[in-house]
């Protein structure tokens, strides 16, 4: 994927969104303060606001160029939107709503198709009831399959998580997982919450005040740009894209990335789990201790060697960024005080230490319904 912003400006309340920047990762996070600019970002790209000045190309095709008076209008972008409400028709049941968007395409989508999208989104059994009826999260993946039905090229989910709870939050994640997976759709995607990003993608945008503050992964924005004042104390998390490689007992599983001598990760195991499923394991920064020992004699499961990276200090908290292998790094918080009674420097060889329970997996396939 490649969205192309050139000079683009539009004026807005309280600030003016400025954006020159490539947007070039298949699913990308969009992150910030509330106001900054996120969903005027996603706008723009849909075609629901018109820009003051600029040019936007997306795959090298040109959705406007102001000093060229180009603009292709929205129902012409094959842009997918969902937004944080699921906007269904009250009087159509779920059948009806999937089929609304598509109906007025030049190309309606065969029963092949619309089975291959109900079916992914485990919406069969809803098809013929009243969207009044169903739950939060089933009026989300209904949504969902009605965007898709619209065979877009590019998906923008406007904080899809904010109307629903944790719970629900859990299930509908291994859906956009299915849908980036079998249809290889390219996603923007705004949350306020940073961990519900991370679990989908690594790849963010800083949005700040109108302006794109940072660009890149979540270690690289910690360590070369403010994200934790964006993000908040809580924000900063570690997420790995997993296989489970054995159930070792009927409360332990073992965990393992496809990449060269990355580490083995011990986590906690629930029912459906099996060997051969994909998963994310997702670790915040405070629930790592970093040892300069291997000391066994700890009830932790995880004792993951590295080798520091580099330092990132901020005025609340303080993080270290370490290589663990494998292409593969991990975000753990430190005090100043330990750093120094440690001795701890770039290049310092120290142990990962983390509870299989602190572990949160997340699997991303045989997701159950809400």
């Amino acid at each position: 994927m490649s969205l192309e912003f050139h000079g683009v400006r539009l004026p807005r309340h309280n600030f003016t969104l400025t954006l020159d920047v490539n947007i070039d990762d298949d699913v990308t996070g969009v992150f910030g303060h509330s106001g900054a600019g996120k969903t005027s970002l996603l706008h723009l790209i849909a075609g629901l606001e018109r820009p003051s000045a600029g040019r936007l190309s997306f795959n090298g095709r040109v959705f406007f160029d102001v000093k060229k008076h180009i603009w292709v209008p929205p129902h012409l972008r094959r842009i997918g939107m969902v937004f944080q409400h699921a906007r269904l028709f009250p009087h159509l049941n779920v059948r009806k709503n999937l089929l609304f968007a598509s109906s007025f395409m030049a190309e309606k989508p065969d029963r092949k198709f619309f089975n291959e999208v109900v079916d992914l989104l485990e919406l069969a059994p809803l098809l013929e009831h009243a969207v009044t009826r169903i739950s939060g999260g089933e009026a989300q993946r209904t949504a969902l399959g009605r965007v898709l039905l619209s065979k877009p090229e590019l998906l923008l989910l406007d904080e899809p998580f904010s109307a629903i709870d944790m719970t629900l939050r859990r299930q509908i994640l291994p859906f956009l997982w299915r849908i980036r997976r079998h249809f290889n759709i390219p996603m923007l995607i705004i949350s306020h919450d940073l961990p519900d990003i991370l679990r989908l993608t690594d790849k963010l945008l800083l949005m700040d005040k109108g302006n794109v503050a940072g660009k890149g992964s979540l270690t690289e924005l910690v360590m070369e740009h403010n994200l934790l004042s964006a993000a908040g104390h809580a924000a900063a998390i570690n997420v790995f894209d997993l296989t489970i490689s054995a159930i070792e007992n009927e409360d332990s599983v073992v965990m393992s990335a496809n990449t060269g001598q990355a580490p083995k990760f011990y986590g906690l195991a629930r029912p459906g789990m099996h060997s051969g499923m994909n998963v994310k394991a997702a670790i915040a920064p405070e629930d790592i201790l970093i040892s300069i020992r291997n000391d066994a004699n700890t009830s932790a499961r995880n004792i993951i060697s590295g080798k520091i990276v580099n330092f990132s200090d901020h005025p609340a908290r303080s993080f270290c960024r370490i290589d663990i292998g494998g292409g593969q790094n991990l975000l753990a918080e430190i005090t100043r005080d330990s750093l120094h009674r440690l001795g701890l420097q770039i290049g310092s060889e120290v142990f990962c230490i983390f509870k299989a329970s602190s572990l949160d997996i997340i699997p991303d396939n045989g997701a159950t319904g809400s």
